[in-house]
């Protein structure tokens, strides 16, 4: 299946926003694990989360795209949507850890580590918020139209990065050219704490987000009696209803309608009928993919 410039272009922009995770994750790590900073250790931990599920996002996003996934009934918007809960679940379990940390940092002081390599982390985070901020663009211009649910999750969670790397970057900045090692630590703890915050509030948001449709999630009533409207007004069309399945994948409402036609008419009036129908459905449901499967009278006997 050919790819969209559409498609392209969100698969460029999302593979992109990974690769600049990617440079800087290297220099966090070294810096946060040498300086013991709980705020260069967030950033690195968050940051090493959101790239492994970020690659899988990539990864679900080329096969819906390449139509790779066609073993699903009802679309892939479950399969784009479970992504984005495992980047919920990465973000609690990060926030926890990180939370611990700075508890534990503040209970009992580390020893002290020196200034430099916080400078460094400071200067390395300012230069992670440019990254972030020309990813978070990339991101939103490709996707900005909410048509991909894994576009929609990763620019929800690259926002989310780039507010959290602005005040990390204050926070490890102020930690490092305080002379105070008790300021410093609380300043460092601080900007720790606010990336568990945000952590927790993407999660949350993915979560409401995600869980619903996970748990396969079936048609509000008055969605379920515009169909049977439709069907209502084409009775003297079709011989008999086989069966209505319908249910809500992701931002997707798929709707497939079996009728019953005689033998005996022509296949081109049996498929003009079954058109109108689902035509006359997506008028009720702009937002419904819907299809309508016409059998022969005596096979739904």
């Amino acid at each position: 299946m050919a790819v969209t410039p559409v498609e392209r272009s969100r698969e460029r922009s999302l593979l992109f926003a990974l690769l600049a995770d990617a440079s800087i994750l290297v220099v966090f790590t070294v810096v946060g694990v040498l300086s013991g900073s709980l705020s260069v250790l967030a950033e690195m931990l968050r940051g090493v989360l959101l790239m492994v599920l970020g690659w899988y996002s990539l990864h679900v996003m080329r096969q819906v795209h390449r139509a790779a996934l066609h073993d699903y009934d009802y679309g892939t918007g479950k399969v784009e949507q479970f992504a984005n809960f495992l980047v919920a679940v990465g973000l609690l379990i990060g926030a926890a850890w990180l939370l611990y940390r700075g508890i534990s940092n503040l209970v009992t002081p580390p020893p002290p580590r020196p200034a430099g390599l916080l400078l460094i982390g400071g200067l390395v985070s300012a230069l992670n918020v440019v990254l972030n901020s020309v990813a978070f663009l990339a991101l939103w211009r490709s996707g900005r139209d909410g048509a991909s649910v894994v576009m929609r999750g990763q620019i929800r969670s690259r926002m989310g990065k780039l507010i959290v790397s602005v005040l990390v970057t204050v926070a490890i900045l102020v930690a490092a050219s305080v002379s105070d090692p008790a300021v410093a630590r609380h300043a460092d703890v601080a900007g720790g704490f606010l990336v568990v915050a945000v952590m927790v509030v993407i999660a949350a948001g993915l979560f409401r987000q995600t869980v619903p449709d996970l748990l396969d999630r079936t048609l509000a009533d008055a969605r379920q009696a515009a169909i049977n409207r439709v069907l209502s007004r084409f009775f003297d069309r079709y011989d008999a209803l086989g069966g209505i399945r319908s249910r809500q994948s992701g931002g997707r409402i798929h709707v497939e309608v079996t009728l019953g036609f005689r033998g005996d008419l022509p296949f081109a009036q049996v498929a003009a009928t079954s058109r109108e129908i689902a035509a006359a459905v997506e008028k009720e449901m702009p937002d419904a993919e819907v299809v309508v499967r016409p059998v022969q009278h005596p096979a739904l006997a």
